[in-house]
């Protein structure tokens, strides 16, 4: 019988002693979600007759002026040594390399080729990113 890392490798098949003696030991401790009581993740993707949350954020920065239609959004990627840019579309749409974009999070993994926040990573020519203003607009819309 050989052991490595708690796994008993044999030579030969385990004796019914053996066997027993496996059967009777504790199932190891799982790793990650211990129930299924913990709600599943949603994809924030909108289903028919439903608006994204991100649709109407965009349109309402656009609305309350806080971003133009045309305007450039740049997400830098210093190490790489690039910096993509976006301009926003007078229905809140994000072109980037002339394909528009739902969201600021789909422009902003297509420009980068790996997930991103897009709320995070795109910013205005003052350096502000998206998320920014979103928290601004909602909070003039909290006032109101």
């Amino acid at each position: 019988m050989f052991g490595l890392c708690g796994v008993e490798l044999f030579d030969n098949p385990p004796t019914t002693e053996q066997a027993a003696q496996q059967r009777e030991r504790p199932a190891p401790k799982r790793i990650g979600r211990a129930s299924s009581s913990v709600p599943e993740r949603t994809t924030g993707v909108s289903t028919a007759g439903e608006k994204a949350q991100y649709d109407e954020d965009m349109q309402l920065l656009l609305r309350l002026g806080l971003l133009k239609t045309g305007q450039v959004l740049r997400f830098p990627q210093p190490r790489k040594g690039l910096t993509h840019k976006a301009i926003v579309q007078s229905d809140g749409e994000l072109r980037f390399q002339n394909t528009r974009y739902h969201s600021p999070t789909g422009a902003a993994n297509a420009a980068a080729g790996t997930s991103n926040n897009g709320w995070l990573v795109w910013r205005l020519a003052d350096g502000r990113n998206l998320d920014a203003l979103r928290a601004k607009a909602r909070r003039e819309m909290e006032r109101k």
